[in-house]
């Protein structure tokens, strides 16, 4: 199932399938952020010495693991995530060229969350990737008006940017989860510079710009 590897230290990877290597990566990462939580808290050398070790180990291993994501011969499940980020895209701007262009729509989406919108678009996007896409596509009937100016954002501007979204989606040639992974954290970066104002307070931050 994946490419021959000389490694023969990494070969357990090499015999999971792409979705046991996603599970995997998402582990790691998710360990990764703990680790890095309580790195920020601990003020103990020895600790942080410990801690910084962990980490390094973690590091290491989702090096190898996203190379195995790169290697896996059989990539049907990251063709298929590819195509659920499209219909997710889709999904929007669809919802959203429906809706009455002389109107805006609501930032917090009546949610006191701030941005609340723009996070969800994220969210929906992030979830294809790291839920190991099962063809689930949130629709978004219902989305809300502005009821004042500095909850709004303008209809035809967020359709376009989620079209040329679409269009750098589309360009993506060679398929593979770390890919697509990079391309939602990138596509948050976008959209947070695009929409949002970077001296806001932001209540939900799934990816940071990094």
């Amino acid at each position: 199932m994946y490419m021959k590897t000389k490694n023969r230290k990494d070969e357990t990877f090499f015999s999971m399938n792409e979705l046991e290597l996603l599970e995997h990566l998402n582990a790691i990462e998710q360990s990764l952020k703990t680790l890095e939580i309580t790195q920020s808290v601990y003020k103990d050398e020895d600790e942080q010495i410990l801690l910084a070790r962990e980490i390094l180990k973690f590091r290491k291993e989702e090096s190898k693991v996203i190379f195995a994501l790169i290697k896996v011969e059989d990539k049907s499940h990251s063709l298929k995530a590819k195509e659920g980020l499209k219909k997710q895209i889709c999904a929007y701007m669809t919802q959203i060229n429906q809706m009455d262009k002389r109107q805006k729509l609501s930032r917090n989406q009546v949610l006191l969350l701030e941005n609340h919108l723009f996070s969800q678009i994220h969210h929906d996007l992030n979830n294809i990737i790291i839920e190991e896409y099962k063809g689930q596509i949130n629709p978004h009937t219902n989305l809300a008006f502005a009821f004042n100016e500095s909850d709004s954002v303008d209809i035809n501007d967020l359709s376009n940017f989620l079209n040329n979204e679409l269009k750098l989606l589309g360009n993506i040639s060679i398929i593979n989860y770390p890919t697509l992974k990079k391309f939602v954290k990138e596509f948050w970066c976008r959209l947070s510079t695009e929409f949002i104002d970077t001296q806001a307070s932001i209540h939900y931050v799934l990816s940071p710009c990094v």
